[in-house]
């Protein structure tokens, strides 16, 4: 028991930290971001959420931006530690908020720095405002559909 116990804190650690050091990368939008690392994080899968400092809700944007740091905490951990049990493929969707384009590409661009020297993961990003880093062949997969081109012709 205590050996588990012990596993499971130090993976908790490690995710709070790679979360909250990747908030802290972020446009600085959310002020509680700005000093992430040195709040409290209680990640509780019972119930569900997350806290930063005690806190739970944040904006939309921000509560994305906090999704996907959690995410590309698992994502890492389990890259990094074969014992972690986490799939190697991820499917990030940043459409479902309201962040503006400046946030959104700075959390691709965040992402890419974190996983571009990584092998053996697939992770998939769908955003109408894809950073023009990742808008290249060697990570972009199908055109881009601006705004008056639409996916279904007539």
């Amino acid at each position: 028991m205590i050996r588990n116990q012990t596993r499971y804190n130090t993976v908790m650690s490690s995710l709070g930290k790679t979360a909250t050091k990747f908030l802290e990368n972020g446009t600085g939008n959310e002020e509680d971001f700005k000093t992430a690392t040195a709040k409290t994080v209680e990640i509780d899968f019972e119930k569900d959420r997350w806290l930063l400092g005690g806190r739970v809700a944040f904006s939309e944007s921000s509560n994305a931006e906090k999704k996907s740091a959690l995410h590309i905490s698992f994502l890492l951990q389990a890259l990094q530690d074969g014992q972690t049990r986490y799939p190697l493929f991820s499917i990030m969707d940043f459409e479902v908020s309201d962040l503006n384009q400046e946030r959104s590409q700075k959390l691709q661009n965040n992402i890419l720095d974190l996983l571009k020297h990584k092998k053996g993961f697939q992770l998939l990003i769908t955003s109408s405002k894809i950073s023009k880093e990742l808008n290249v062949e060697e990570y972009g997969v199908g055109p881009f559909y601006g705004k008056n081109d639409y996916i279904f012709k007539l």
